[in-house]
């Protein structure tokens, strides 16, 4: 899975990007005095690997890349309508409903800003297993859960710390 956020600082437009051979599950993008676009997508990888993955380039960019090793053949994936919301203001809280999903699939959520503030999960239930930050100035925070059996719900939601992008959905695998 790759995240993917870029933003431009002069308020110019942020052009979507989706590498060759991935499908977006979200693109969410705000134009105001500072533009960000945050892009979640997914592709099952050949096991020969090699190639390039090209994303969003612009004045500031994030991305965080997952790569997930399952035991047996992934054939398929099938994403949830994502929840999304990119704003000058503080995004409204989100819920991943993923109970009852067939099982693997990985919850996944992501918040971005375009501030020197660290964009953080003020709701995170339950708790992601795991958190990733896109670096030093962590402009890009992605949180993501594991699903082998009995998947829940999951409720996430960010403050307002600038011009803010939250996101969250699940990938499921056949």
């Amino acid at each position: 899975m790759l995240i993917d956020f870029a933003c431009n600082r002069t308020g110019s437009s942020v052009s979507s990007v989706t590498p060759v051979g991935w499908t977006t599950a979200k693109n969410d993008v705000v134009n105001s005095t500072y533009t960000a676009r945050t892009m979640i997508s997914h592709r099952i990888l050949a096991s020969a690997g090699g190639g390039s993955i090209t994303g969003m380039n612009s004045a500031q960019c994030r991305k965080v890349l997952l790569l997930f090793r399952s035991t047996v053949a992934i054939v398929s994936t099938v994403a949830s309508t994502f929840n999304g919301e990119a704003t000058t203001g503080n995004p409204s809280a989100q819920t991943v409903t993923a109970t009852g999903i067939a099982t693997p699939l990985i919850v996944i959520a992501a918040a971005a800003a375009t501030s020197s503030s660290t964009p953080a999960f003020s709701t995170e239930t339950p708790a992601m297993t795991n958190l990733v930050l896109s670096g030093t100035d962590a402009a890009l925070r992605v949180g993501y859960t594991v699903y082998n059996s009995s998947p829940s719900n999951q409720s996430i939601d960010m403050n307002d710390v600038d011009t803010n992008v939250l996101q969250s959905g699940y990938v499921r695998f056949t």
